[in-house]
Parts: structure tokens; sequence; C-alpha cells
């Protein structure tokens, strides 16, 4: 039997057709797992240039935590930390007309040689009280930094609430 060449065209291109659609179908799964691949390393290598960037400013760095060691100040030797800055706050809080039921510290974070200690403080008082309580804190160097506040009216120009500041402080060895 003698093929004709148009046959054997059609036979060729058959046979093409059909090894390129059953090349895809083993390799769709492996194509997918390459994308997820590339994918992965896309991140991963903008991961490794905004580290390598945070690498190079790490002279910024040290010198921004250098001006902020020098801005805040160095507790009293001998007192505990948590009850130093409770009764700072608390003594803030009497000159401005606040009661402070309850004051719970937080767990201290180490930063270099300066740390960070939150302190979580329940209030009653008025606006007033509130906003000079407010305003000491924010001016007290920057030993003190309200990052939490509730408030809530409690009838009569009074009000309550909560309000959690983050204590900074200089470590023996980071004087």
């Amino acid at each position: 039997m003698k093929l004709s060449t148009r046959e054997i065209m059609l036979a060729w291109v058959t046979f093409m057709v059909v090894l390129f659609a059953a090349t895809y179908l083993v390799c769709k799964p492996q194509i997918a797992k390459w994308r997820e691949l590339h994918a992965e390393v896309m991140v991963l290598e903008e991961r490794v240039r905004s580290d390598r960037a945070m690498i190079d400013g790490r002279a910024e760095w040290e010198r921004r935590l250098g001006e902020l060691k020098k801005s805040v100040r160095p507790l009293p030797a001998g007192k505990g930390e948590a009850t130093y800055l409770k009764r700072t706050i608390g003594d803030l809080a009497g000159q401005s007309g606040i009661a402070l039921r309850d004051r719970r510290d937080g767990e201290e974070v180490k930063y270099g040689g300066v740390y960070s200690l939150p302190i979580t403080c329940p209030w009653d008082g008025n606006t007033a009280a509130l906003v000079k309580l407010l305003f000491e804190l924010e001016s007290h160097d920057v030993m003190f930094d309200v990052k939490e506040l509730t408030v809530r009216s409690s009838g009569n120009d009074q009000l309550k609430g909560s309000f959690t500041v983050y204590c900074l402080y200089v470590g023996a060895e980071g004087q």
C-alpha cells in the first residue's frame, strides 16, 4: 500500500498534535508548580531587596537610636522601673485632676539599651482634666507615649475610660 503525500502530511500533523497534547497534559501540573515557584521567587527577591535596604540604612538607624537614647532619661538607680513609672503617671494624673483606679504594667520590650514598658491605667475625670493629663504625658520628654485611649460618659460631665502609656527608659547598660 502506497501512501500519498497528502496522507503522509496528515499523519505527520496528527502525530504532532497528539504529541503536543500528551506533552501538555503530562506537564500541566509541573507548569502550575513552576508558576508558583516563580511567584515565590519574586516575593523572596523583593524581601531580599527590602532587607538589603534596611542593612544599608543601618548607620541611619543607629544614629536615630543614639538620638533616642540621648533624649530618654535614665531612671533613678535602685528603684523598680514599673513602680517608678506608675508613680510618675499617678503624680501627673493627680496634678491634672484625673483619678486613676488601677495601674497595670505589661511586658517590657528591649530595643538595644532602650526599654519600652506599657502601663494600662483606668481613669475617672472630666474632659479638661483628661486633656491636661494627655498634654502632660505627651510633653514629658519622650518618656511617655499614649497609644490607646478609651473614653465613655459616666454622667454629669464626668468621663471614665482607660489609656495605655508606653514608657521609654534607658537601662543601666545603655547609659
